[in-house]
């Protein structure tokens, strides 16, 4: 259902990544951050966008989790990642302008705000608490579900859904 150029059809992984719109639009690296984005980040006043990248091989990190889903899971974490587009009056995903750095990933509105309260991290939580995974009931930072899934999942295998950190992929 994602708009999608032929040269992604091939690629065998979606990665979502939700987060503050602004902070996606204006913040290439972590350097570049202004503190008038980062106030309206945490204070949850701005809106919510979905970062979403293609790829065809995981690019695992230390820590990453290999997680082995039933079926019902996977159509749970489906329909509750789907649910954080913000839809158009067809129910398509609403597509916003990609940065200028960010050639590739996809950029979609998404539901939601970001803030202190409830931050990518949380909803990444969120996401697998409703695919049934057990996760902690708050997880503003990603080692909370790391703990979790360690004790759930196993090392990323490259094969199987896997959840990743990516935030310290930015450089």
């Amino acid at each position: 259902e994602l708009p999608q150029d032929e040269s992604v059809l091939w690629q065998r992984y979606v990665a979502f990544s939700w987060g503050d719109r602004g902070f996606f639009q204006e913040t290439p690296r972590w350097a570049d951050l202004r503190a008038s984005v980062a106030f309206v980040a945490l204070s949850g006043l701005g809106r919510s966008a979905m970062r979403v990248e293609f790829t065809d091989v995981p690019m695992p990190n230390d820590g990453d989790a290999a997680l082995r889903l039933s079926e019902e899971q996977y159509r749970r974490l489906v329909q509750s990642t789907r649910a954080s587009f913000r839809r158009d009056g067809n129910g398509r995903p609403q597509p916003m302008p990609t940065p200028a750095y960010a050639a590739g990933p996809l950029y979609f509105e998404a539901t939601g705000s970001y803030s202190l309260r409830r931050t990518c991290n949380d909803w990444t939580r969120a996401r697998l608490t409703e695919a049934g995974v057990r996760m902690p009931a708050w997880a503003p930072f990603y080692p909370a579900i790391f703990y979790q899934l360690g004790k759930v999942a196993g090392p990323s295998d490259g094969g199987s859904p896997w959840i990743s950190n990516i935030e310290e992929r930015r450089s």
